[in-house]
């Protein structure tokens, strides 16, 4: 099987709104590395806040010019905003339920959890097949009988 290029499948997030799609830039992997650390201190209690402008910059880049000057509704950049911040922190499926239906904590939760169930399945699957191919490798390298012994 031939691995199709990754950014044909998690690239550049590209979303619809009245007809014209926005892509939004791709954030590079120091600043996905800061807002996901500024994410994790602000669950412990320590938070290293990352400037509302910033985190704007990074996220959506000159998409928001973009947004504003078409005319989309503030709503819509509030909702296009957490989409494209989710991908960042949480991955694309997180995304595509806040995209779909806002941020709801029971929406994210639930893909979450489907998204680690999952995974624990294809794991569980792949080992399975692992077994059941090398118990089938060791019946069919021998023949079947048994040497007499002396």
């Amino acid at each position: 099987m031939a691995f199709r290029d990754l950014r044909d499948i998690i690239g550049p997030l590209e979303l619809p709104i009245a007809g014209k799609v926005y892509t939004l830039p791709v954030v590079s992997a120091a600043d996905g590395a800061r807002i996901r650390l500024a994410t994790e201190k602000a669950k412990l209690g320590t938070p290293d806040e990352i400037p509302a402008a910033e985190l704007d910059r990074i996220v959506l880049g000159d998409v928001r010019a973009e947004l504003e000057a078409d005319k989309v509704l503030p709503q819509e950049i509030d909702r296009v905003f957490w989409t494209a911040l989710a991908d960042v922190q949480r991955g694309r499926a997180v995304a595509e339920i806040i995209w779909e239906q806002g941020v709801d904590p029971k929406a994210i939760q639930a893909a979450q959890e489907a998204a680690q169930t999952n995974r624990a399945a294809r794991r569980k699957s792949t080992k399975t097949r692992t077994v059941a191919a090398t118990t089938t490798q060791r019946r069919a390298s021998g023949s079947g009988t048994k040497t007499p012994q002396k």
